[in-house]
């Protein structure tokens, strides 16, 4: 997103927003992702750290993290996205932890069914948008 200059949408599941953040964070500044969270950083680092922390301040990146989110709502919020900015590839981290509702609205009796109807209704979501969808398993 940052290098190719792309509009990215990441529901991520498994970690908060803070934690994501830092772990973009660290990658672009070359800097141990541990060492980032606990402070142990040299005086050389700190503007590897700022310039880092401006380009991803620029970048069209936008992060949601809400725990089990349905398929449902994750199309309203990429329709939203999609409107007002522009997205070029949603991130789906992590596709077990997302919930799908039945035609009657309760959950699925068999997880396997669950994950199938969760693809299937991911996939019709990059076909709406026509943006590619990278789940995660």
């Amino acid at each position: 997103a940052i290098k190719h200059q792309r509009s990215v949408a990441i529901f991520s599941l498994e970690m908060s927003k803070e934690q994501l953040v830092q772990r973009l964070l660290s990658m672009d500044a070359g800097i141990d992702q541990q060492r980032l969270r606990t402070g142990w950083i040299e005086d050389d680092e700190w503007e590897r750290i700022v310039f880092a922390m401006g380009t991803l301040s620029e970048a069209n990146i936008w992060i949601d993290d809400t725990a089990g989110i349905s398929t449902v709502e994750m199309r309203s919020k990429a329709r939203r996205l999609q409107a007002e900015h522009g997205i070029d590839l949603i991130i789906v981290d992590y596709l077990q932890l997302m919930q799908s509702m039945s035609g009657s609205g309760k959950r699925n009796e068999n997880r396997v069914q669950e994950i199938s109807e969760i693809s299937r209704n991911l996939k019709g979501l990059a076909r709406e948008l026509n943006v590619p969808v990278l789940a995660l398993a």
